[in-house]
């Protein structure tokens, strides 16, 4: 019999609350029970004290996952079962290393104590599962530094003359550690014990990658690198140019490398001025006069002093009474391009005295084609 009618009214409310909740954590436990162990994973809980108080901010990295300590010190996350390193940092200076080998539904608590000023790290591992064969558990893991750390060092120098470089990064990987060299050329660094690719870059010289660098546990690895200049490995161009006959291009590249006195006329150009006929083509080269639209005067001397070839033969005057040939017998539009010569040379007869026009027509066509014109 209830004396407060409101107070029981309370004891019952509170008894049915606790029924209701024995209830479903005994249907939630037979869900689990009833589900494959398989695609259980682990939940890992991560704790970091130090001096009596915990740690935050720091990095903890588990296998794909990783994250920082809150401000209770802690860091709790679900992992795949199976094999997985779990490494501790305090911004880049690593501070602990495991290798963990986690169950289907294991719940594992690591608690860490840094000590001393080297922040020696102290390790303790609680488990819920137990060793059946196979894989180990996390708990056989011994609670100290499993693997510990080395130091890694060197020597960053210019390949060209052996000048220390000054702020080169130094990056390892699968680890958040960044170094930079010193006036010297020197860096150090701590890392976990394993073996890592490390590489340099300097924005004035060319980055290099060492692989597979072993790094052992309380050991000094020394490894130096020699970079060259950045301009020195620059990625090769080949620029490729067609050569068209008659163009300007051709026709700059041939005067320049002529050894004598000269003067060369493309198609190129012949085409832009709109001359018909070869006279009135070199009407416009400097040192000759055209007389009557048909010879030519060279330096000054009358056609009789000069000769003229085509693709390199001698070309006999319609004329008898006259040496040169008529230039206007020749149209432009089988012209390649023309070259004036005024000084001996051995490639060319020596039978002139102003000068000699050699005469070059176009190959065979590509194509057929059919031209009038109306004048």
């Amino acid at each position: 019999m209830c004396i407060n009618r409101g107070l029981c009214a309370l004891l019952i409310s509170v008894f049915a609350l606790l029924l209701a909740s024995s209830a479903i954590l005994a249907q939630t436990e037979a869900e689990m029970t009833q589900r494959p162990a398989a695609t259980l994973p682990a939940q890992l809980t991560v704790l970091v004290f130090e001096q009596g108080r915990p740690q935050a901010d720091l990095t903890v990295r588990a296998g794909e996952r990783s994250g920082l300590t809150d401000a209770n010190g802690s860091w709790v996350a679900e992992l795949p079962a199976g094999a997985t390193r779990f490494t501790l940092f305090d911004a880049a200076t690593p501070l602990t290393a495991l290798s963990l080998n986690l169950n289907s539904g294991e719940i594992a608590q690591i608690i860490i104590t840094l000590t001393g000023p080297e922040r020696r790290a102290m390790v303790s591992i609680e488990s819920s599962h137990t060793v059946e064969g196979g894989l180990p558990s996390i708990a056989d893991v011994q609670p100290s530094e499993v693997e510990g750390s080395g130091i890694l060092s060197g020597r960053v120098v210019s390949s060209e003359d052996g000048q220390p470089i000054v702020g080169a990064r130094l990056f390892v990987s699968g680890t958040p550690v960044e170094a930079r060299t010193d006036e010297e050329g020197n860096y150090q660094v701590e890392i976990p014990a394993g073996e890592y690719s490390v590489s340099v870059l300097h924005s004035e010289f060319a980055t290099r990658t060492i692989d597979q660098v072993p790094v052992g546990v309380d050991q000094q690895t020394q490894r130096d690198f020699e970079l060259p200049p950045a301009g020195l490995e620059l990625a090769e161009f080949v620029v490729v140019e067609p050569f068209i006959e008659g163009s300007l291009t051709s026709v700059i590249e041939e005067q320049r490398q002529t050894a004598s006195v000269a003067n060369v006329l493309g198609a190129e150009q012949i085409s832009r001025a709109g001359d018909s006929d070869v006279g009135g083509a070199l009407s416009r080269v400097t040192g000759l006069t055209l007389v009557d639209g048909q010879f030519i005067y060279i330096r000054g001397l009358g056609e009789r002093y000069s000769s003229t070839l085509v693709n390199g033969s001698n070309v006999p005057s319609p004329d008898p009474t006259r040496k040169v040939v008529p230039l206007d017998l020749f149209p432009t539009g089988v012209i390649r391009s023309i070259l004036v010569q005024k000084g001996y040379s051995p490639n060319m007869p020596g039978d002139f005295g102003g000068g000699v026009v050699e005469i070059r027509t176009r190959g065979i066509p590509d194509e057929d084609f059919f031209t009038i014109d109306f004048s």
